[in-house]
């Protein structure tokens, strides 16, 4: 009897590690989309901040990496020296760098912030992934002399 007992318990606890495992798998998902979205957004930020003039000064020592650490992470903080106001932006994690700026930097940031609020808000204000012509390419929309509704007319 104790033999049969002791099967039976070890089918349950089998059964319960087998159910536990898509809810273990469940979460390692989750965790590694949340660090892929992390990691998107610090890109994206990056291009930001190096658009509108912050200037890119990797920590390449271990003093500088120490310092790194020490900051606040990924969000711009302001500082003063001789020359003025300048702003810091300190990455640990993805690209293991600063960026500075000095105000006309943040400015111009705090301006390509707004107007990609605005293009995520309203897609169809978002030119950026239409090249240089925008949305309707350098003839105008998707006209074509020979492909229209009026190509039976005329053109080739």
């Amino acid at each position: 009897m104790n033999g049969v007992k002791g099967e039976r318990e070890v089918r349950k606890e089998t059964k319960k590690m087998i159910m536990a495992v898509p809810g273990y798998f469940l979460s390692l998902c989750i965790l590694a989309g949340c660090a892929t979205v992390q990691s998107r957004n610090a890109v994206e930020q990056e291009k930001l901040l190096s658009s509108a003039g912050f200037h890119l000064q990797p920590a390449d020592s271990p003093d500088t990496i120490a310092a790194v650490d020490l900051m606040p992470q990924r969000e711009l903080v302001p500082g003063k020296d001789k020359d003025g106001l300048y702003w810091v932006y300190a990455d640990a994690t993805f690209c293991k760098c600063l960026y500075v700026g000095n105000e006309q930097a943040y400015q111009r940031y705090k301006y390509l912030s707004t107007v990609k609020q605005i293009s995520k808000m309203n897609p169809s204000t978002d030119l950026s992934n239409f090249g240089p012509w925008g949305q309707w390419g350098p003839w105008g929309g998707s006209w074509d002399p020979w492909g229209g509704p009026w190509s039976g007319s005329w053109g080739p």
